[in-house]
């Protein structure tokens, strides 16, 4: 467990280190096809979840890994750091130390899902013993497998919200056999 655990920091740094160095520019967006669609801090099914984004959501694609598409964290994503490592004024913070891990819980065992630069400027949601909560700042990016997304036409490079309502019930789930996720339908769905 603990190699895994090693492993895993080395490949969230080598994916999220960069994130913060320079606006990204995506290279087109792509509408997601699953009614929930699992982002993950990595380009594996083995990631952490950091959230979801819902069928007619339409996200941009900053890059592409193997079958998975590097795009912008969901919203509601709330990233823990150490309250040492951060100044506050008001909902406003500022990290001041240098790669400082943003945390998925109050823990210094959690999982690392983010490094953040100094001086990185984030929203501060609350504190919690010791530790910032904070929303990850527009630079952070997830990950989602391609195959249920489409790509879409539109021009304007935004994440759109997706319509609430129910249309079936299609959902992904994870497939243990073969590590990859697949599509399950209540519904027999005829191409």
């Amino acid at each position: 467990m603990k190699q895994f655990n090693v492993l895993f920091t080395m490949l969230c740094f080598a994916f999220c280190a960069n994130i913060f160095s320079q606006e990204r520019t995506a290279s087109k967006n792509v509408e997601v096809t699953a009614s929930e669609l699992i982002a993950r801090a990595g380009a594996a099914k083995e990631f952490r979840s950091l959230g979801t984004f819902k069928r007619g959501d339409v996200i941009p694609v900053f890059s592409t890994s193997g079958d998975w598409y590097e795009t912008k964290c969901p919203e509601g994503l709330k990233v823990y750091v150490f309250q040492k490592f951060i100044t506050v004024t008001g909902n406003d913070g500022v990290i001041s130390g240098e790669n400082v891990n943003g945390r998925a819980d109050a823990s210094e065992e959690s999982q690392i899902l983010f490094k953040f630069p100094s001086k990185t400027s984030v929203s501060v949601l609350g504190v919690k013993e010791g530790w910032v909560l904070i929303a990850p700042p527009p630079q952070a990016t997830a990950w989602v497998a391609k195959q249920f997304t489409k790509d879409t036409a539109a021009s304007v490079i935004a994440v759109v919200p997706g319509d609430k309502s129910k249309k079936g019930n299609t959902h992904v789930n994870e497939d243990e056999d073969n590590q990859q996720p697949k599509t399950t339908s209540a519904k027999t769905n005829k191409q």
